[in-house]
C-alpha cells in the first residue's frame, strides 16, 4: 500500500512550529510537523490546506507556500511518500484540535525535542535552506 502525506513546515520569523502526537496515536509523545494523509481525488496542496485547518484551525495562504522536499519511507507493508511544504503566512490563531501540544522552536533547538524519525531527516535540509535563516 502507498500513502501520500502532506506536511506543513510553518515558519514565523526564525522559528518553526512543531506539534506533539497525543495519546493514543502511535508514537505519542513525539514531536512532528503538522500534516496528514492525502485523500483520494485530493491534490497535495489541498490536503496540506485541509490538514493544517483540521489540526490547528489555521487557514494557510497558498500564495505563500513553497514545495520544499519529499522522500519515501516504509513502515511494515506501507510505503509513505512524505511531502514537505514551507508555509510563510496563514489566517487565524493556533487552536490545537486533536489534543496536541505545540511549540515554536528555532532550528538550533530541534535537538531538545524527541522528533518523529520521519520528520527528523528534514531538519538537516532546513538548516541549509537559505529562506530559513
Amino acid at each position: 500500500m502507498k500513502l501520500n502525506i502532506a506536511i506543513g513546515i510553518l515558519r514565523k520569523k526564525n522559528s518553526f512550529l512543531i506539534t506533539s502526537r497525543p495519546y493514543p496515536k502511535n508514537y505519542h509523545g513525539y514531536w512532528e510537523f503538522p500534516g496528514g494523509k492525502v485523500e483520494k481525488s485530493e491534490f497535495l496542496i489541498e490536503a496540506l490546506y485541509r490538514e493544517i485547518y483540521e489540526e490547528l484551525s489555521l487557514r494557510i495562504n497558498l500564495n505563500k507556500v513553497i514545495y520544499f522536499y519529499s522522500y519515501k519511507i516504509k513502515r511494515g507493508k506501507i510505503f509513505y511518500n512524505l511531502n514537505f511544504f514551507l508555509c510563510f503566512d496563514w489566517i487565524g490563531k493556533i487552536k490545537p484540535m486533536e489534543g496536541q501540544k505545540f511549540v515554536w522552536i528555532k532550528k538550533k533547538n530541534f535537538k531538545n525535542y524527541k522528533i518523529l524519525k520521519s520528520n527528523s531527516r528534514i531538519i538537516l535540509k532546513l538548516i541549509s535552506f537559505p529562506h530559513c535563516h
